[in-house]
């Protein structure tokens, strides 16, 4: 393959997108939620790959309409492709103001709606879809994030970059801030960003109005003055590599009948337990011997509130459940178990709201929890993401679905995502993990038999 990190994208453009209307005076401020508020003030980094987008006549057209008089657009040229990004953004950010504002750095609690906009880059890349895809490098990422390494404003929520390869691919990578919004906020908004620019003309209405986005996080799980909480940092830069692990879905099945686990247990627990198990055995390995080790196990309140929350809720609703584990709960057993500890904890005290701020106590009481249990007895923490339910291999921009979605977690993270294209040496579908580690935690779990007879390291996508 092409040693990505060594190729120097050439830029064309660099342009701000904003709001295709106005934001009214009554939207101009967006409050976060309590979860919003303590969480690092990062960045998510996702890159959507696309096969040959130029492949219809410029005379060509479609009849296909989504029943609004509205028609998918016929491909055209790149020049085009670039343009309708454009302008389809332009639309969708009316939809999703907060994402065209500018957090309010002091308190960190607010976000103005000034539709300052968006940064969108364009580049290219004098190498084909292919030589990237077929042993991808998750530490060589970084020709798609040219936003990141520029002078980049801290205070804005979104930045996109197009990059297009010359064999006619294109990639679309994604900075989203997580004090707006979580991984499914992500797809969500992937995903009406999408169906807009299928259409021609552009209309947000005809798409938007079924299912629109709600950003309802300070309304579910408010600030109140009867918590207390830090003004929250940014993260730490600190060294780790990023590995991609691909459980195809005989393997997961083979898995399952080697430990005698229930067909109830969820496949991407089950995943999820069995990797940490890895890295347990990695972490004793590599010379930690003496550190506390935890896991973090994230749960989306959007399924545990009573009533649930919609699907489209825009907002960062992972609620964090660490707990710490001892060498004698290392079966996959145990932490299953542990799993499930959490989900019916979670559930319970988000069943029934009984005051307006009761959601946010129960949120900063086990938050305190937290900080008692790990504060003056320091632990290394691992946090498991279970993205594999995502659409994020649902969005189509009209050149079909993304033939790979790239995620690049910070250190001692783990997401799992649900994989459509990539094989191993068997094929079928499967689940992808992307494993962010200590560099010399890494080699010892690139090396480590129990996962490697279960899961592919790095198999090409192609």
């Amino acid at each position: 393959m092409a040693n990505v990190a060594l190729l120097q994208p050439i830029k064309v453009s660099k342009v701000t997108i904003k709001p295709s209307t106005p934001t009214p005076d009554h939207l101009r401020t967006y409050n976060l939620s309590l979860l919003e508020h303590i969480n690092f003030h990062a960045y998510s980094q996702n890159v959507f790959f696309f096969t040959k987008t130029k492949t219809a006549a410029p005379n060509s057209s479609s009849s296909d309409d989504d029943g609004s008089g509205c028609h998918r657009k016929p491909l055209t040229t790149t020049n085009t492709i670039i343009d309708d990004l454009k302008d389809s953004l332009s639309e969708v950010l009316s939809w999703y103001r907060p994402l065209a504002g500018r957090l309010l750095m002091e308190k960190k609690t607010s976000v103005t709606c000034n539709d300052e906009g968006v940064e969108f880059l364009e580049a290219r890349i004098a190498c084909s879809l292919p030589d990237v895809l077929r042993r991808p490098d998750l530490d060589s990422m970084s020709p798609f994030f040219l936003l990141d390494s520029e002078d980049f404003d801290p205070k804005s929520m979104l930045a996109i970059q197009a990059t297009l390869f010359d064999c006619g691919g294109i990639a679309i990578g994604v900075l989203f801030c997580n004090k707006i919004g979580d991984a499914r906020s992500v797809a969500t908004f992937m995903n009406h960003w999408a169906s807009i620019t299928q259409l021609d003309p552009i209309p947000a209405m005809s798409v938007l109005s079924r299912s629109p986005p709600q950003f309802i996080g300070e309304s579910t799980i408010p600030l109140t003055n009867k918590v207390m909480v830090p003004i929250p940092q940014s993260v730490p830069k600190v060294t780790y590599t990023t590995r991609r692990f691909v459980f195809e879905q005989a393997k997961i099945d083979a898995l399952r009948a080697a430990e005698a686990l229930q067909a109830e247990e969820e496949e991407e627990d089950l995943i999820a337990a069995f990797i940490f198990k890895c890295i347990w055995a990695s972490f004793r390995s590599s010379g930690y011997s003496r550190k506390r080790c935890g896991v973090n196990y994230n749960i989306d309140l959007r399924t545990s509130t009573r009533p649930s929350l919609a699907d489209n809720s825009i907002g960062n609703f992972g609620l964090p459940n660490i707990f710490p584990v001892r060498d004698d709960e290392m079966d996959l057993k145990s932490i299953l178990g542990k799993f499930k500890a959490c989900k019916e904890e979670t559930d319970e005290k988000f069943a029934t709201r009984n005051s307006e701020d009761e959601w946010s106590v129960n949120v900063y009481k086990g938050m305190m929890k937290l900080v008692k249990k790990f504060l003056f007895r320091p632990a290394e923490v691992f946090s498991i993401w279970r993205w594999s339910k995502l659409p994020f291999y649902e969005v189509d921009f009209g050149w079909g679905k993304p033939v790979w979605v790239a995620s690049v977690p910070c250190k001692d993270n783990v997401h799992l995502l649900h994989k459509t294209n990539s094989t191993g040496r068997g094929g079928g579908g499967g689940t992808e993990a992307f494993i962010s580690l200590d560099p010399k935690l890494m080699t010892f779990l690139e090396q480590n038999d129990q996962l490697l007879a279960f899961a592919f390291l790095n198999p090409s996508v192609m």
